[in-house]
């Protein structure tokens, strides 16, 4: 499209969300998803709703914001019995071009923080957010979806921390949000999840932020590797969470 920049999709129906939030079944797989990733309930619960009849076992549906508009713009649904996902709208306008996907909790940031927190997905996101890490976002569909993600969002941040998989696709998108950041001005630092050290003596990783905090990774020890992370980078430790 000209000169307009990137376009997002049209928000959701009005009171759509709000439907989905008022049916008693759809609250309890909420609730259901919670307890099984061990999601602070409290924090997830306004970025979740539960959909009864979306597929066969239920799911639950991640509620995107539009940053601009602070409206409902989509819904990511995720069955509960099975990996399957669709997302409310596709996000195609009339003309046939395909919208970029916002991040998800993008609504959210602190324009006031030096650096925001990227992770792949929005467990992982609703995982470190419940930690009490700050201006943590998620891209809309893993590491394949960063080079058809609305970034605008982060281009304010001098820092993108970035908790990715470390597997080809995780390499990947990290490499090209690491691009983009250049492009802005902003460095992009990658923060990994211990979980032990192997036989060889190696340091072995959770797989993401939610498999490490379901094992007990606490606020404490995120923190303390973020920095480290950071400190490896600058020498320094930023302020990444304010002062």
């Amino acid at each position: 499209s000209s000169g307009t920049g990137p376009r997002v999709p049209i928000h959701l129906e009005d009171g759509f969300v709000d439907r989905l939030r008022e049916d008693p079944a759809g609250e309890r797989l909420v609730e259901l998803f919670a307890e099984k990733r061990k999601l602070v309930l409290d924090v997830t619960k306004p970025f979740l709703v539960g959909m009864p009849k979306a597929f066969q076992g239920g799911a639950v549906g991640f509620v995107y914001t539009d940053p601009s508009s602070q409206k409902p713009c989509r819904i990511k649904v995720r069955a509960l019995q099975e990996k399957n996902f669709r997302v409310v709208p596709k996000g195609d306008s009339a003309l046939g071009e395909r919208a970029l996907a916002p991040l998800f909790l993008a609504h959210l940031l602190d324009a006031s923080l030096p650096a925001a927190l990227v992770t792949e997905g929005e467990v992982d996101a609703l995982s470190l957010r419940g930690l009490g890490l700050p201006n943590v976002v998620s891209l809309p569909d893993g590491s394949s979806s960063v080079k058809t993600t609305d970034l605008r969002p982060l281009y304010t941040y001098a820092t993108w921390i970035l908790s990715f998989d470390d597997d080809k696709a995780g390499r990947e998108a990290a490499g090209y949000m690491a691009e983009r950041g250049r492009r802005y001005g902003a460095d992009c630092v990658w923060v990994r999840w211990p979980k032990e050290v192997s036989p060889e003596g190696e340091l072995v990783y959770y797989k993401d932020g939610n498999d490490a905090v379901v094992a007990g990774l606490d606020l404490a020890a995120a923190v303390k590797l973020i920095d480290s992370a950071l400190e490896r980078r600058y020498g320094v430790v930023t302020a990444w969470r304010g002062r």
